[in-house]
């Protein structure tokens, strides 16, 4: 019923819209004709034909062709096209004008969107980047947009933590530079800093270790349809303007603005269905039972073998259902030469494979833009969001672990008495824990959000040769969160009771979040004979507030009535969470160019950060690159279009987390209030982490641009590391901030661009992009041998760990002990023996990653599929390992041989004992219960990640209506995969994306694996 309501008020206001398009249409003459390739002679669709002075316009259709109504008073038509020479035609007489455009001679000084939304020609660039265009993100019809990034930028790691609607998705850039921070980049819209933060659980009550609970990431809120393109800057180098928070890069978005003479109303609609299919493979021969008998008391799978005949039940079949998504965009955009704009409505609503989870998510955006004189123009923008989830755990006591382990011979569909409580398989047994049916009807997670993105920027040119630009942003959300647990449920929170033994608990929260930015630049440009140079001053004031308040209680006075007044009052709890940090920022940039050939940039940036003690707040950072088109230079000719090679060298710092380099008390916060020793001991010495960055490329052009190679080699150092160790408990706290340790990245980057056929009606375009990067812990705090991220501790003795010398992916845990030929060492009991101090034991970091994008164009056909390519690296099976314990695992199939494990005594003979492999051995972590044997080695993939296939709809068939172009898709997500990873889908991430450091890439511990979705829908303009 809300899906139907929703798409009526959609279309509802597309009919609303169709009255201010239509007098566009109700003009006295008509003006048709083909624009083509001067070079070619093939057609040009998508060319902007406009009646010069007026905003009417039409553009070309996939035939090249176009059709436009005009006054009789107008005179000539402008015929536009990116990379394309414009073209004035007089009109005159004529009513059939054919045009053949030119290739633009200056495509190679193509623009891209750099620091502060600046827009600077590809050519002049000393560093790597890269970029996608917002159409490419919005044809995958992925609800989060940095899923869709994955596989189309080298180096760019992308990590979904579920297939659940509403998850975050993490993402790096050339690998982590911070041993316990943020690793993630800096978001950049419209040349505004936005937030992307993901909550952390221990700024909830509850103070979790980020495993169970996931939350969006809050650039998930921007709809992909919004966007005109995604430009990424790789490294310190290009992204040095932007000071400490792109110490890992950034991304810069760009929205969709207002075109100057056109009026166009633009509609599209997706409807999808999704399903979850990818699962690990389960032993389902035994009974429930231990010691190889049947026992009604425990859902192990110990027991004897199921007796033929007995009746079985496909729970994971059964509970995973189809999920529906649908979306519906509408935009509305014109201007004239001095003024253009764009509102847009955007609508998603999708419903996932897990029962009773969702995701919604409501936008509206306007962008406005004046030129008020000959030197003075103003832009701006508002974007108001709305979302809501419905969300599923994960991981530990997860709905999918419990799916997994249910028993086949019981049906889990059948999950209440008829008295109404909770049935479960045995009423005096272990299975203490929630039928995932009951869960997803009984217990309720979920969070909304209220978002508002706002930026104005004024840009006034007193002299030609200076021009003086302000801009200011503000990003500004609300989001309160809930989680409700039933008096039957036995799930609990962290450090808290079982909900069924306090009949009932509750816990809410509120996000306010402001982040506020401004920038202020002098911008002075001059040529001196063969020189040109330019001269940027600026400076940058941020202030970010981040508060959660939560509170918690048990007893439900009421059933079904989840409010803190409803509960026992001794239980209450509340407490405030959060930081504040300022950052003022004093940067400059010179560039010189010699000839357009030569191009050299210097920058500097000094920052001043709350977080830091007074003596360190103020830090200062330079970048240098250099240029060289030798192709122009040299004159080469031939089949080279275009040759150049770059350096650079970058320095930027890091600043510390806000409030933990001076003591502080923290509020105690259940019953009786006061306060305690806080949990960071101070460091007044604390100074900014710092990144070197060294980078070299090579750009090569062939037969005029049909095919393009871009090599990058970097190295980067990232030394002074802000971390946090443990403290001995006598100085009553627990961790302090200290500065040591250093990590190395290094690495190659690979982008091909070909068209390997374009003849007549058919083009085929297609991109690889290849990456390799070898990263590496230097050195660790103090005498440490092992540093590890405390919340990626999710199953057993296996965590990510660093360890020097050794990669920053690693995996360290228990293992086997082995002699200096690296032989097995067996015990006097015939098993090998455990190794039980944290050494490596896997190493998640890829040999490679590849991704190969290709786009095909024939007629009026499009189709468009991307392959990405994974070689090597580990994976933590944990999810295994409990199935291990269950009896659950294919492992475990051998239970009962006999076998002579190979290896070696203390005393160097070789061993010759037999063993059984029973349950006490699948269930001893010092045997076959050792997380070592569950680390899967050099798992590789290949999937086919998204697919599109478009068809345009001949103009004729609507050239007397007032449908200027319709079109009809299909899309498919996640639609193969082939791996030798044994689970169900080695991209996985046991945390979510708000995790520091490593983070937990390449853990699988009970992770959702993504849907296989198929969508259809249409495209139109009016």
């Amino acid at each position: 019923m809300m899906q139907k309501k929703l798409l009526v008020q959609v279309v509802g206001a597309l009919l609303l819209l169709l009255p201010w398009v239509g007098p566009l249409h109700a003009q006295s003459r008509s003006v048709s004709g083909t624009v083509t390739d001067a070079s070619t002679q093939d057609p040009l669709p998508g060319v902007s034909v406009l009646v010069k002075g007026t905003t009417i316009g039409t553009i070309t259709d996939i035939n090249g062709k176009y059709v436009l109504s005009v006054p009789p008073d107008v005179s000539t038509l402008t015929f536009s096209y990116v990379s394309y020479v414009t073209t004035e035609q007089e009109i005159g007489a004529r009513s059939v004008i054919d045009v053949t455009l030119e290739e633009d001679t200056k495509v190679l000084q193509e623009v891209v969107v750099t620091s502060f939304g600046r827009e600077q020609k590809r050519r002049e660039l000393g560093y790597a980047v890269q970029e996608v265009e917002g159409k490419q993100l919005a044809e995958t019809v992925r609800p989060n947009m940095v899923d869709a990034l994955q596989g189309r930028i080298a180096g760019v790691q992308v990590g979904s933590t579920s297939g659940s609607p509403g998850s975050s998705s993490s993402i790096i850039i050339r690998g982590g530079t911070s041993l316990d921070g943020n690793n993630q980049p800096l978001f950049v819209v419209d040349g505004i800093p936005v937030d992307n933060t993901t909550l952390r659980e221990g700024y909830l009550l509850n103070d979790g270790a980020n495993r169970g609970g996931d939350y969006s990431n809050r650039i998930a809120d921007l709809d992909p349809n919004d966007i005109e393109s995604v430009t990424v800057l790789k490294g310190p180098s290009a992204a040095a303007l932007y000071g400490i928070d792109a110490a890992n890069g950034a991304i810069v978005i760009t929205t969709k603005k207002g075109k100057a003479g056109q009026m166009a109303v633009n509609y599209n609609n997706n409807f999808r269905f999704e399903r979850i299919t990818r699962f690990p493979d389960r032993l389902e021969t035994y009974n429930t039972g231990v010691g190889d008998s049947t026992y009604n008391g425990t859902l192990q799978r110990w027991g004897a073998p199921i007796p033929a005949g007995t009746q079985t039940y496909d729970n994971l079949e059964n509970f995973f259902q189809t999920g529906f998504m649908q979306t519906h965009n509408l935009s509305v955009s014109g201007g004239s030469e001095r003024v253009n704009f764009v509102l847009s409505g955007n609508l998603l609503d999708q419903q996932g494979s897990i029962p009773e989870t969702g995701y919604q998510r409501k936008s509206i955006r306007a962008n406005v833009g004046a030129q008020l004189s000959s030197k003075l123009n103003v832009t701006t923008s508002a974007n108001y969001l709305r979302t809501d989830v419905e969300r599923a755990s994960k991981g530990d006591a997860s709905l999918l672990q419990y799916a997994l382990i249910w028993p086949s011979t019981d049906d889990m569909r059948n999950w209440q008495n008829s008295n109404g409580t909770l049935r479960r398989v045995y009423e005096d047994g272990d299975d203490t824990f929630d039928n995932p049916y009951f869960s997803v009807n009984k217990n309720q997670v979920g969070d909304g959000t209220d978002r508002l993105l706002l930026n104005g920027s004024v840009s006034y040119d007193p002299l030609s040769w200076l021009n003086l630009t302000g801009r200011i942003g503000a990003d500004v959300y609300s989001t309160f969160g809930y989680t409700y647990l039933d008096p039957q449920s036995f799930q609990s929170f962290p450090n808290r009771s079982q909900a069924s033994a306090v009949n009932g608990l509750m816990s809410e929260y509120n996000i306010q979040s402001h982040l506020v930015n401004s920038f202020l630049m002098l911008n002075l440009h001059k040529s001196f004979g063969d020189v040109s140079t330019s001269l940027t001053l600026g400076n940058n004031l941020e202030n970010r507030t981040y508060r959660v308040d939560s509170w918690y209680a048990e007893d439900i006075q009421v059933p079904g009535l989840y409010s803190i007044n409803n509960t026992d009052q001794n239980t209450r709890e509340i407490a405030t969470k959060g930081y504040r940090r300022k950052l003022v920022g004093l940067f400059g940039e010179f560039k010189a160019d010699y000839r357009n050939l030569l191009f050299l940039t210097l920058t500097g940036r000094n920052d001043w950060s709350s977080t830091l003690p007074p003596q360190n707040n103020s830090f200062f950072y330079p970048s240098v690159s250099l240029g060289f088109v030798f192709s122009d230079a040299f004159q080469i000719g031939g089949p080279l279009s275009f040759g150049k090679v770059r350096a650079s060298f970058a320095q930027v710092g890091k600043d510390a987390p806000a409030h933990q380099t001076q003591p502080a008390l923290s509020a105690f916060t259940r019953t009786g209030g006061g306060f305690y020793v806080g949990f960071y001991g101070p460091n007044s010495n604390i100074k900014p982490e710092t990144t070197v960055s060294y980078e070299a490329g090579l750009e090569l052009r062939f037969f005029q641009n049909r095919l393009g190679i871009d090599a990058t080699y970097y190295n980067v150092s990232s030394r002074d590391q802000i971390v946090q160790p443990r403290l001995s408990y006598a100085s009553g706290y627990i961790l302090q901030l200290v500065n040591a340790g250093e990590i190395q990245n290094q690495g190659v980057e690979l982008l091909v661009t070909a068209t390997p056929v374009k003849k007549g009606t058919f083009t085929w375009d297609a991109t690889a992009n290849f990456a390799l990067n070898r990263n590496k812990v230097v050195a660790l705090p103090g005498n440490f041998e092992e540093f590890y991220l405390s919340d990626t501790w999710l199953n057993g003795n296996a965590r990510a760990g660093y360890v020097p010398g050794q990669s920053f992916y690693s995996i360290t845990g228990n293992s086997f002990q082995r002699n200096e030929n690296g032989e097995l060492l067996i015990g006097e009991n015939g098993y090998p023996i455990e190794e039980t101090g944290f050494i490596e034991i896997g190493n998640r970091q890829p040999d490679f990653t590849l991704g190969l994008t290709n786009r095909l164009n024939w007629k009026d056909f499009t189709l468009s599929f991307l392959f990405d390519i994974r070689k090597g690296g580990d994976v933590f099976n944990a999810t295994n390992r409990l199935l291990t314990f269950y009896g659950l695992s294919e492992r475990t199939a051998n239970r009962g041989e006999m076998v002579v494990f190979d290896g070696v005594l203390e005393d160097g003979s070789r061993n010759t004992q037999e063993v059984p492999l029973d349950q006490t051995y699948y269930q001893s972590s010092a045997r076959g219960y050792n997380e070592s044997l569950f680390i899967e080695k050099d798992i590789n993939w290949l999937r086919l990640r998204d697919v599109s296939l478009a068809y345009q709809l001949p103009s004729a068939l609507f050239s007397k209506t007032f449908v200027k172009s319709l079109s009809i898709n299909l899309t498919g997500t996640n639609l193969w995969l082939w791996s030798n990873y044994s689970g169900g889908d080695p991209d996985v991430n046991g945390l979510n994306a708000s995790a520091r450091g490593s983070g937990a890439i390449g853990f699988d511990y009970f992770s959702v694996p993504p849907p296989i979705a198929f969508a259809a829908g249409l495209r139109a303009s009016f």
